[in-house]
């Protein structure tokens, strides 16, 4: 984060972190202004945001949320943070990329699908990894098919629950 030899974005040259820290100031963690590393997920997503060359187009089309720790303490998982866009933004029509990292990606798909409206178009990508550990990626791998499994049958406990009525209203983004 803190190295402008990025192999996936270039990076700007002039970025500085204390210019970083002062424009974000608002949104980092106490740790991440103190420190100048990011505490957690947002703020490392809001220091490669501004880090990276982007085209302006790409700039207008990006939303950044997060959601509120649990009740318990724990942190927001993938669920938390998708329902927290969507209530905050409201979508209506359109597509949504979520960028996500292997193995989860199939994993976060299902989640994306579950919690979004249906006339949403949702595509999850991420990057292919050629240097696999076997040892770790079978783990890795257990534990993904068992998370999707879990959200596979969440999401048609859901379906098979609602009523038509709001499958109506999800279809008109009401």
């Amino acid at each position: 984060l803190l190295n402008n030899e990025c192999r996936y974005l270039k990076c700007k040259e002039n970025w500085s972190l204390p210019a970083f820290i002062e424009r974000y100031r608002d949104k980092l963690t106490k740790e991440c202004v103190s420190s100048g590393l990011p505490k957690n997920e947002a703020d490392m997503m809001y220091m490669v945001y501004d880090q990276a060359i982007l085209p302006e187009e790409f700039k207008n089309l990006c939303y950044f949320t997060t959601a509120p720790k649990k009740e318990d303490g724990r942190r927001p998982d993938t669920k938390d943070t998708i329902v927290a866009w969507r209530n905050k933004r409201r979508p209506k029509r359109g597509s949504c990329l979520f960028i996500s990292q292997q193995s989860y990606v199939i994993y976060q798909d299902s989640i994306a699908r579950t919690y979004l409206p249906s006339h949403l178009a949702v595509e999850t990508v991420g990057p292919w990894i050629e240097d696999w550990d076997s040892h770790a990626i079978t783990s890795i791998i257990l534990d993904i098919l068992t998370r999707l499994l879990y959200q596979e049958t969440k999401r048609r406990e859901l379906f098979e629950n609602q009523d038509i009525a709001s499958v109506i209203r999800n279809e008109n983004g009401n």
